[in-house]
């Protein structure tokens, strides 16, 4: 469907009406839904793994060397380090992410723009805008919105390298030196190889016959070289001081416990997004064309949809890679059905496609408010109603950008404000990550070991914090439910929300509270 329209007629301005709130839906859409409330939430997990936290006698090399994936994202968080060690605001911290994720929806429209039609672009960018996945990697402080922006760019640099005779040079550069910045943020990032690879190809031999190839195929070898340079700098010391730790981690990932990844899908996209999302694909492959467009999106597709269905079992959200090209067919999918409206109904057919269209993103950026903005009820720690659905998922492994606030800021300056900074110990129900990062000068026990009651003074005690909504999947402390140490404990402190909701409480158990509630001790 290709939005034809005359000014003069109702049906004309209805087009233009419904393409500018569609342009209209897909701005806020992006902005709202990645800054809106970013930093209510307190780190979550890998958020904590992700800030730059040198030891005493370590170096940033060394920091880097030493981490589990590329080195961006930590430098992103140690230049911010410079101002503020304690990394004390999580909306500044998470900011620099949130604005990468923005950028990415604006190249992302670029390139499938460039490579297909308007209509196929403005449909993909509101599905990448819209999708609960990307909107939860703009919200936290990780590398994913980090590696979806240079590998977007890169892809449409040379795109523009080989569309526009004035970008053919610049392109070539800007897009391999995105590519390896890609490559630098996470092994995720390889991924941009084979399309990149692609569009090079094309580039190369579109200008063989050209008066000036030497010069263009001296191009094409130093842009390579350069960039393969840059990633090379890190990757070729990485590999030779690769230590069991980080092997381990992506042994794991290849044969460790297995994840679903359209079980991960419907956390992030809940009701019923994911069948919208199947049917517009597999409507997509009547649009298929052996072009170069086409084949250039499929090559995105393919290896990662490959290597992480069917070479990985831990993928986890890892499967946001192959989700990207995906937007796309998914957009020609629905491009489909409009230009079939547009047959049926040859009058007011055009308006009603995209008022379907419409309808559609408004549903999904409205659930994607309701699941990461809206705080009524935090999803997905507590059931949630969404119009006629009852939202609730059990929490699994890779979980992260969903609205949580245990208060932990507030926890630390009870306990700063209260207690003799000698004598304070601490267990969590929450990660252990998260509970260290926020109260970094008490002695926080992650499993509490009987040997240490013995040693406690009579007049010696531990404190519990008991969040709520934790990130871990547990419901107990110290293998008791939740309910049975309201039952038998009365809470020394308890913070609440705007709303009287309880985040989280202090209890303060004794040593003889402590031999009667953990048998093993005695």
């Amino acid at each position: 469907m290709h939005i034809h329209t005359d000014k003069n007629n109702i049906e004309g301005k209805i087009v233009i009406l419904l393409s500018l709130l569609l342009i209209t839906l897909l701005l806020i859409s992006t902005v709202w839904l990645r800054l809106a409330a970013l930093g209510y939430s307190n780190f979550q997990g890998d958020e904590v793994l992700a800030l730059c936290h040198p030891g005493v006698t370590q170096s940033i090399q060394d920091f880097l060397m030493g981490q589990r994936k590329g080195p961006i994202q930590y430098l992103i968080t140690c230049s911010y380090g410079v101002y503020d060690p304690n990394f004390s605001s999580e909306f500044l911290i998470r900011l620099p992410f949130a604005f990468a994720n923005i950028l990415s929806i604006g190249f992302f429209y670029l390139l499938v723009r460039q490579n297909f039609s308007t209509v196929i672009a403005l449909y993909a960018a509101l599905l990448m805008a819209t999708n609960g996945l990307f909107v939860a990697f703009a919200r936290i402080v990780q590398y994913q919105s980090i590696t979806i922006l240079a590998t977007i760019s890169a892809l449409y640099f040379l795109s523009l390298a080989n569309f526009h005779s004035r970008w053919k040079l610049i392109g070539l550069y800007l897009g391999l030196i995105a590519a390896s910045i890609s490559v630098l943020s996470h092994f995720d990032g390889f991924f941009v190889i084979p399309p990149a690879a692609y569009l090079v190809y094309h580039w190369y031999r579109d200008r063989r016959t050209e008066p000036a190839n030497r010069s263009y195929r001296w191009h094409m070898v130093a842009s390579i070289v350069f960039a393969v340079s840059i990633a090379a700098s890190f990757y070729v010391p990485y590999l030779m001081n690769v230590s069991d730790y980080q092997i381990k981690y992506w042994s794991e990932r290849i044969s460790g416990v297995t994840s679903n990844s359209l079980m991960l899908f419907e956390i992030y996209n809940p009701t019923f997004v994911v069948y919208v999302y199947i049917a517009l694909a597999v409507l997509s492959l009547f649009r298929v064309r052996r072009n170069t467009a086409f084949t250039l999106f499929a090559i995105w597709l393919l290896p990662p949809l490959i290597w992480i269905e069917l070479m990985m079992t831990d993928p986890r959200t890892h499967f946001y890679t192959y989700l990207i090209p995906l937007f796309v067919f998914a957009a020609v999918g629905l491009e489909f059905i409009g230009s079939i409206i547009d047959r049926l109904l040859p009058k007011v057919g055009q308006a009603i496609a995209l008022l379907v269209s419409l309808l559609l993103f408004t549903y999904f950026f409205s659930l994607s408010h309701a699941v990461f903005i809206d705080r009524h009820a935090e999803y997905p720690w507590e059931p949630k109603k969404f119009l006629f659905w009852e939202m609730y998922t059990q929490r699994v492994p890779g979980m992260m950008g969903f609205q949580y606030f245990c208060d932990w800021k507030a926890i630390n300056n009870y306990f700063e404000s209260q207690a003799d900074l000698n004598r304070v110990r601490f267990i969590s129900n929450d990660k252990a990550l998260i509970a260290s990062f926020y109260m970094p000068k008490f002695d926080h026990h992650f499993d509490l070991n009987p040997n240490l009651i013995h040693r406690l003074g009579e007049d010696e005690g531990i404190y519990a914090i008991i969040c709520e909504r934790p990130q871990l999947e547990t419901d107990s402390l110290l293998g008791h439910p939740l309910a049975d140490w309201k039952e038998q404990f009365i809470p020394i402190k308890i913070f609440r929300n705007d709303q009287e909701k309880i985040l989280s409480t202090i209890y303060y158990l004794t040593k003889s509270d402590l031999k009667r509630f953990v048998p093993q001790s005695n």
